[in-house]
Parts: structure tokens; sequence; C-alpha cells
């Protein structure tokens, strides 16, 4: 993306998001997720020594999100309000969110098949992703309650709190120091590099822009979290039909 548009009037200043609060509810949500992580593997073991593990796993999963995000509302709070501004705009903005993602898709589909000497052709390209990027694979064979636990984490919570976290306070704290394209474009890069997964850094990066502009554009994270829920039900939707 080389020209990230943003003349709508829709579009509001960058929020004076301070750095040493943001650094401060990341890493409260990182240690009180390890606590309570460790708590809970422990308790879970002493009261249900039969615990299935991917269930478990799940559970502390869970938690770690959960933490993550209640840090970053707290901090940032209200939520509605920016940085975060989790809040609906209108029908209209919910279009442009939706037609963004489907761009997505497409400049995705063009850069992996620009890199198709490196990864390989399309179709192993999106089993991977799959394969990485949802549960189907990891939860084959395993419970009920395994799956009842993912399903809503990976196409709720997990959105929730990447878009809370990256397309509310860090963006707009790099909005402080940047234009706002290079702002998307560096965030968009902090979050293609926390999928570590090589071969989803592309399509991380792509939806990191799409998604920072539409946050740009329209005030709203609600907007793009709609973006994130509605790709990540896709990608299981394929999981469910490529991988199983």
């Amino acid at each position: 993306m080389t020209a990230l548009p943003s003349t709508d009037t829709k579009k509001q200043p960058a929020a004076k998001v301070s750095g040493r609060r943001l650094l401060a509810a990341f890493g409260i949500g990182v240690v009180s997720s390890a606590i309570f992580g460790t708590i809970t593997y422990y308790a879970v073991h002493f009261a249900m020594p039969t615990a299935h593990s991917s269930t478990l796993t799940q559970i502390i999963v869970v938690e770690v999100y959960g933490l993550l995000t209640a840090a970053v509302a707290m901090a940032f709070h209200p939520a509605n309000h920016p940085p975060l501004a989790l809040r609906f705009t209108s029908l209209r903005d919910l279009a442009l969110a939706f037609g963004a993602w489907l761009g997505v898709l497409a400049v995705s589909a063009g850069a992996y098949l620009l890199l198709k000497p490196v990864f390989g052709n399309i179709t192993d390209i999106l089993r991977h992703l799959l394969i990485e990027g949802t549960d189907v694979k990891r939860l084959q064979g395993q419970p009920i309650a395994a799956w009842a636990i993912a399903l809503p984490r990976g196409c709720l919570l997990a959105p929730l709190f990447e878009e809370l976290f990256f397309r509310g306070a860090v963006l707009q704290w790099f909005r402080r120091y940047l234009s706002d394209a290079n702002a998307i474009l560096v965030a968009a890069a902090l979050f293609a590099v926390m999928h570590v997964y090589p071969l989803a850094l592309p399509f991380a990066f792509i939806f990191g822009a799409f998604t920072g502009w539409i946050r740009v554009r329209t005030g709203s994270t609600m907007n793009t979290l709609c973006m994130h829920i509605c790709n990540n039900l896709v990608f299981l939707g394929l999981g469910f039909w490529l991988l199983r």
C-alpha cells in the first residue's frame, strides 16, 4: 500500500497515549497472565488429575487473552473513548470495513502469488496458514470442552485484544510521533511480527495495514474488530473444510 488516504471527515487526531502507560498495561497483563496461568495449571491438576491437557491449555490461553484485554481496557478506560474507541459509528463505516477486508484478501492473494518461489503454491500456503492460524488441526480428536473454549477465544476474545492493543493503544501512540501512513505501517509491522510464523507475516502485515487505515478513517476499533472477527470466522470455516 503506497497511499493511505485520510481525508474523511470522521478522522480524528491521535489521542495522547502515554508510552509508559502502554508498557505498564502490557506488563501488568503479561505478569498477571503468568501468575493466574500457573495457579490454574496446578489447581486443575490437583483437583482433576485426569483433566485433558488440551482443555487445560485452552483454559489458560483464554485467561491470558482475558487478562491482557482487561489490562489494556483498564489502562485506557473508558473503552468507547479514544484511544481504544470501541464504539459503533455507522452502517456505512461497517460496510467500508467489510470492503477493506475483501481488499485484504485480494492484496494478500497477489502478494503470495509474487512470493510463490519462496513459499510454494497458493493451495499449500493456504493450508499451512490454516494449520497455524486456526485450532482445527491442533484440536482434532480432542474433547468437545476444548473446542467449546477454543472457538469463541479464537473468533472473539483474541480479535478483541489485538484490536484494542494494536489498532487502539499502539497505533494511537505511534500517531503522536509519525504521520498517519507511517504510524499505520509501523503498527502493522509489529502486528505481523507478533504472529511469528514466517508464512503468516505477509498476510498479517497487510491485514494490519488495512485495519489501521479503517481505524484512522472511521475513528473506531469496533469496525476493525468486525473485520477481524469476520476474517477469523472465514479462516475457521476454511479450516474445517480443508483440514479435516
